[in-house]
């Protein structure tokens, strides 16, 4: 995805899928509900909400999402033809509770595997296992973020679903940190010096960087935070250095970014939310 022309197609998927997550949480929010089964108590902010573990996803919004997800791919040209006909031929093949389960488990052995039953190349099966994964748990995340306890959550992993935040940002009007999810979209507070991924508080080894755009005494609105602890990362979307007019789209943000995970990475950086972003079957390590 290093090819102008090829980045161009794959953005516009992204937006295209932005779009159609959009209106089938529309349409679907009002009616979801999470069993009480499914929600552990945040007592002293120490579970996640979901219990991932009983989380029991219905067949009726998979399968909606994904007859959704087949007329974004069939218009646009990112994945080949070849592979996008061969993927409606064995549409029925498919058992997508099966492929969301091996994503949210992040079972790439057996993801790996289901693509190779199935004759589909990896990063197309992949792709679309996430996007899934990701619109069906926004939806139930949704129903259940108000009983975040914000306060007293201020850890790196999600708060509903207890997964790794791929993005985040500096808000516009006091500068407070907020990391986004990068499986059920959730946002939660998170303190200004530490690291996410290892707790890391030593502001010597914590630091970001940026790229100077027009003037170089500016500094950009979009940056990568690093731990030298842990060697982590995590892209940052700083509001108070956009337009007012501007309000970022985490979520697309993230994928507009890319240029910003490659510079991380040449640098000896990792992200452990990177698959997500440029799905591939090389980075299923």
């Amino acid at each position: 995805m290093t090819a102008p022309a090829e980045s161009k197609l794959y953005l516009g998927l992204c937006q295209q899928i932005a779009e159609v997550r959009s209106a089938f949480k529309t349409r679907h929010l009002k009616d979801t509900k999470t069993p009480d089964e499914q929600i552990q108590e945040q007592a002293e902010g120490k579970k996640p909400l979901l219990d991932m573990q009983k989380l029991k996803i219905g067949k009726k919004l998979p399968d909606e999402f994904f007859n959704d997800l087949l007329s974004v791919l069939k218009s646009n040209e990112f994945f080949s033809r070849m592979e996008i006909d061969r993927l409606l031929a064995n549409k029925e093949k498919i058992n997508l509770l099966k492929l969301i389960r091996l994503v949210l488990d992040r079972d790439f052995p057996r993801l790996i595997s289901f693509s190779s039953q199935l004759e589909i190349e990896t990063d197309l099966v992949l792709f679309i296992g996430l996007n899934l994964s990701q619109a069906v748990l926004e939806l139930y995340a949704d129903t259940i973020k108000d009983k975040v306890d914000q306060e007293n959550w201020l850890k790196g992993n999600c708060p509903v679903c207890g997964s790794y935040p791929g993005i985040e940002k500096l808000r516009r009007d006091d500068g407070k940190r907020i990391l986004r999810c990068s499986f059920c979209g959730t946002e939660w507070y998170f303190k200004r010096i530490m690291c996410p991924f290892c707790d890391n508080e030593d502001h010597n080894s914590l630091r970001y960087f940026f790229i100077e755009e027009d003037s170089p005494t500016e500094k950009a609105a979009f940056r990568v935070d690093v731990c030298d602890k842990c060697k982590s990362y995590i892209k940052t979307v700083d509001e108070r250095k956009l337009p007012e007019s501007e309000k970022p789209d985490l979520y697309l943000e993230n994928f507009n970014t890319i240029y910003l995970d490659v510079l991380a990475q040449k640098d000896g950086y990792q992200s452990p939310t990177y698959w997500m972003v440029a799905p591939s079957e090389d980075l299923l390590v």
